[in-house]
Formats: C-alpha cells, structure tokens, sequence
C-alpha cells in the first residue's frame, strides 16, 4: 500500500480500463475478420516453367542461395517487391526479379522460373 493509502483505487481504476479496452477489442474484430489486409504472404505464384530462363531486373548483382527449385517462388511470393524468379539449377541460385523479363536465351534444363500472379 503507498503511503497515501490510494494504491488499492489505482489498482482498481487500472483494472476497469483494462477490461474495457478488452472488451471493446472483442467487438471490433468480428468486423475486420472478413476484409484481410493485402500482404505479400497472400500473394499466389504461378506455375513453374521448367527449362525457361528469364535473365535481367534481378534485385541484386548476386542472386540467394537455395538448396533447391521449390524454395525460391516461395521467397519470391512472400516479398512484396518480387515480381517474378528463376533458379538456376547448376548454382543453386535463386534471383528474385523487380520486374517480369521476358524467356531469355539459353534455356533448358539448367532453369526454373516463375511469375507471381497479379
């Protein structure tokens, strides 16, 4: 207890506000539930293009480095500024794109690309 004898009122007063924020939270959500806000991570990647190399507007000089194919449309699908991805097989390189390249020459096998869906 302070020495003025009040902490028991304070303590109090603090609960009621708490519980009233708790409250008004419950019933603010059940309006929002249904109107998710647009992430990256709702975004949806098209289907893999085996064999397709689409070279340039990559987001770095460098590429990622990924064990394999599989993982480098999620990484692209869950940043927001990716617009499209290859992998090249034989680097184990993963370039995230800032723009959609056209298929670019060479091809073939040592390739996988993909772009994210408007």
């Amino acid at each position: 207890m302070s020495e003025n004898g009040n902490s028991a009122g304070w303590i109090g007063t603090f609960g009621a506000i708490v519980a009233a924020l708790i409250a008004a939270a419950a019933t603010l959500a059940p309006r929002f539930k249904n109107h998710p806000h647009p992430t990256a991570g709702s975004a949806v990647m098209g289907p893999l293009e085996p064999g397709v190399n689409r070279q340039g507007m990559d987001f770095d000089a460098y590429g990622s480095s990924a064990p394999n194919a599989q993982l480098c449309p999620e990484a692209c699908r869950t940043n927001g500024d990716c617009k499209a991805m290859t992998y090249v097989e034989s680097l184990k390189s993963c370039w995230l794109k800032k723009g959609v390249p056209g298929p670019a020459a060479p091809g073939g096998p040592d390739y996988v690309s993909a772009l994210k869906q408007p």
